[in-house]
C-alpha cells in the first residue's frame, strides 16, 4: 500500500542498532514509491510517546523501532515482540525486496544477530555500539554504519549480478574424475575478478576452478570444501613439473612436495594448506615468480592428479 502521507523525517530512537540503521537505508534507497518523500527524509532521535505510529505517520514521521508501528518489533502494551524479526526485516518485508539476493543476505545476517546475538568484537553494529559509548557524533556514526552497509552491498551485488554474467560467458567448465571414484567438476577461467572462483564453487557446484589473470598472468586453484576436494597432489605434480623445467631432476619426498608454504625449486606455487588452495601470485605476494607451466599444462596436471588411476604416475606434458 502506498502512503497518503508524504514523509518529512525517520524517527528511531537515541543510539541506533545496526537494524534501525538499516532499515533506514532500504527505505531511503528502495521505499520512495511506497513511501513518497521519504528518499529525503531526515533521521532524527526520540523515545515517540503519547501518539499511536499511525498518528505519527499522519505527521509524516516513519518510525523504526520505536513507538509500536509497523518497524518496530519490541515489546509494546497490546503488543507481543515479535521474535521472528528486527526492524530491518520488517522494513525487508514491507518493501517486498525478496528477489533482491544481496539485501536478503545481509537483512539475514543483521536480523540474525539482533534477534539471536553472536556478533564477533568486530562486526560492524558492535563496533558502532563501541562508538557511541565513546561519545562519538551520533551522525558519524550512522555515516560508519552506512558505508558498511552501502560496502557490502556493493559487494554482493557484484557477485550475485556481475560474476554471474561473467562465468556464464566465460568459463570453460567439464568433468573431472576425483580421488573418491564421484566424477566432479572443473571449471577454468581467464578473468581479472577475484570473486568468479568464489562464485563458481558456490553458485556453480564446481569441484576445482583454475583461474588465470590475463592482466598478471596468475594462476590460481581452488577447491570446493564442502565437496571434499584435497589438492595434494596436485601441488605435488605442479611442484614436480617446475622443477623439471629448470633441470633439477632430484626427487623430492611426498612429504616435501605436499608442504604448505613453497619449496625449493618451485617457488612459484604456494600451497595454502588452511585453505587447501594453490596460488602462483596474489596481490599480497605479487612478486612470486610466474609459473612456466603453460595453462593447458596446469589443467591437464588436475586431471592427471585427480584421477585415482593416474595420480601415482609421471604427469607427462603436452608437446609443444
Amino acid at each position: 500500500m502506498v502512503s497518503r502521507t508524504r514523509v518529512l523525517r525517520i524517527g528511531t530512537h537515541q543510539r541506533p542498532h545496526l537494524d534501525e540503521v538499516l532499515g533506514y537505508w532500504m527505505l531511503q534507497k528502495f521505499g520512495g514509491k511506497q513511501f513518497p518523500g521519504v528518499e529525503t527524509a531526515g533521521l532524527v532521535f526520540g523515545q515517540f510517546d503519547g501518539k499511536s505510529a499511525a498518528q505519527w505517520e499522519a505527521e509524516g514521521a516513519l518510525l523504526l523501532g520505536v513507538g509500536g508501528g509497523r518497524f518496530d518489533e519490541h515489546n509494546r502494551p497490546g503488543k507481543e515482540r515479535d521474535e521472528a524479526h528486527s526492524s530491518a526485516s520488517l522494513v525487508f518485508r514491507e518493501l517486498r525486496l525478496y528477489e533482491n539476493r544481496a539485501l536478503d543476505q545481509i537483512v539475514d545476517y543483521v536480523s540474525r544477530v539482533d534477534t539471536k546475538g553472536g556478533a564477533g568484537p568486530l562486526d560492524l553494529g558492535r563496533l558502532a555500539q563501541k562508538m557511541f559509548v565513546l561519545e562519538r557524533d551520533p551522525k558519524d556514526v550512522i555515516d560508519f554504519m552506512i558505508t558498511g552497509i552501502e560496502v557490502e552491498y556493493a559487494s554482493l551485488t557484484h557477485y550475485y549480478l556481475e560474476c554471474a554474467r561473467l562465468f556464464a560467458a566465460a568459463a570453460k567448465r567439464s568433468f573431472i574424475g576425483l580421488p573418491n571414484g564421484s566424477t566432479g567438476k572443473l571449471a577454468v577461467v581467464e578473468i581479472a575478478d577475484p570473486q568468479i572462483a568464489s562464485y563458481a564453487r558456490k553458485e556453480g557446484d564446481m569441484s576445482v576452478v583454475v583461474l588465470r589473470n590475463p592482466q598478471t598472468g596468475w594462476i590460481q586453484i581452488f577447491r570446493n570444501p564442502r565437496q571434499g576436494v584435497c589438492l595434494d597432489t596436485v601441488v605435488k605434480h605442479l611442484r614436480i613439473q617446475e622443477r623439471a623445467a629448470k633441470g633439477l631432476e632430484q626427487p623430492l619426498p611426498v612429504a616435501v612436495l605436499t608442504e604448505e608454504g613453497t619449496v625449493a625449486g618451485a617457488e612459484e606455487w604456494y600451497y595454502d594448506k588452511p585453505s587447501g588452495n594453490i596460488f602462483n601470485g596474489t596481490p599480497s605476494y605479487p612478486d612470486t615468480p610466474l609459473t612456466s607451466l603453460e595453462l593447458k599444462d596446469v589443467v591437464g596436471i588436475i586431471y592427471h592428479a585427480m584421477n585415482p588411476a593416474t595420480m601415482n604416475k609421471p604427469y607427462r606434458p603436452s608437446k609443444q
